[in-house]
């Protein structure tokens, strides 16, 4: 609906949006071939939806703050007030997981890959490794892993 990243166009035409929506149909279509043993778990769903809907949109509305205000001054200041969200947002989730050694469990999972592009935004990461270095820890573990180094080689170095 917005024209935004990412986008998957499915077999039959039909166009999707919304990064957590597209994770949870990939895993329920294709389960354990992407997502580690099986579908999508409920913590681990609840924390996608959370990062699309918090973490996600602070990072949107402070990269793009004259969709919202007009004016140097207003901009700035709701820049400022997206970084407090966006960094109140990634401590509710550091709070709320204990990394054993990835997000929620022993196995790479969506989650950890989906987490690990978003401290990727918005200058985070240097924040999460002072503040939180429990996650961080575990963000760079899933950045290590083959397949994910691959696509951040071609993207994030």
């Amino acid at each position: 609906p917005l024209p935004r990243v990412p986008t998957l166009v499915l077999d039959d035409g039909m166009v999707m949006t919304e990064s957590a929506a597209i994770l949870a149909w990939l895993a329920q279509r294709h389960g354990a071939r992407a997502f580690g043993d099986d579908a999508v778990q409920p913590q681990e769903l609840r924390w996608i939806v959370f990062l699309a809907c918090n973490v996600y949109n602070a990072i949107s509305i402070r990269d793009f703050p004259e969709r919202w205000v007009d004016g140097a001054d207003a901009q700035q200041a709701l820049r400022e007030h997206c970084l407090a969200r966006l960094r109140e947002a990634w401590s509710v989730l550091a709070d709320s997981l204990r990394p054993s050694p990835y997000l929620t469990g022993e196995r790479l999972r969506a989650l950890d890959v989906y987490a690990a592009m978003m401290s990727r935004w918005s200058d985070t990461r240097p924040w999460l490794r002072e503040r939180h270095p429990h996650i961080d820890a575990s963000l760079g573990l899933t950045e290590r892993d083959p397949v994910v180094a691959r696509v951040w080689s071609r993207y994030f170095d």
